[in-house]
């Protein structure tokens, strides 16, 4: 009797899920009428002057263009990354400093072929990390720190592209 009830409840919950609306995000383009992956690699993503700005340009790139799947570019992306450190914590007994490091993006997707604009938008990404006053200690927390920012910045970006191509941006 209890595996007829959960069968049923199987069976129900299925045809509740399927008249929702459902559908894959990697699934068709309703814009473009090809798939989102292919979409998404047909993006070029403009050079950039800062190491953050390098750092999340590689993220988006290897995350919408896998290696050996670039195709020919439709879109040009355009961004803008600036990088800011906050004081957060100190505590000075011992020698410990926490700070934030915000990496934030203006983006703006256009079509090469004619310039028009398909979104724009912001997006943004903020990490802590410790100060211990050593050096180099340091200088890697803070390196660490922007590497998991622009990693966090990359996939959101890249979130926010496939969703303007699937039709729900």
């Amino acid at each position: 009797m209890k595996r007829l009830a959960a069968v049923l409840a199987l069976i129900l919950s299925g045809a509740v899920l399927s008249g929702c609306g459902h559908r894959p995000l990697y699934g068709k383009s309703e814009m473009t009428g090809g798939t989102v992956s292919s979409a998404l690699a047909g993006i070029s993503v403009e050079e950039q002057r800062s190491r953050a700005g390098q750092l999340v340009r590689n993220q988006l790139l290897s995350a919408i263009a896998p290696a050996g799947s670039g195709g020919d570019a439709r879109y040009a992306l355009s961004l803008a990354v600036n990088e800011r450190i906050i004081d957060s914590f100190t505590q000075t007994a011992n020698k410990l400093q926490r700070k934030r490091l915000r990496l934030a993006a203006t983006y703006r997707l256009t079509e090469i072929a004619g310039g028009k604009e398909v979104t724009s938008g912001k997006s943004f990404s903020d990490v802590s990390y410790d100060e211990i006053r050593e050096p180099l200690a340091d200088i890697q927390a803070e390196s660490n720190a922007r590497e998991r920012a622009a990693r966090d910045l990359g996939e959101d970006l890249r979130l926010r592209l496939a969703a303007v191509f699937a039709g729900r941006g």
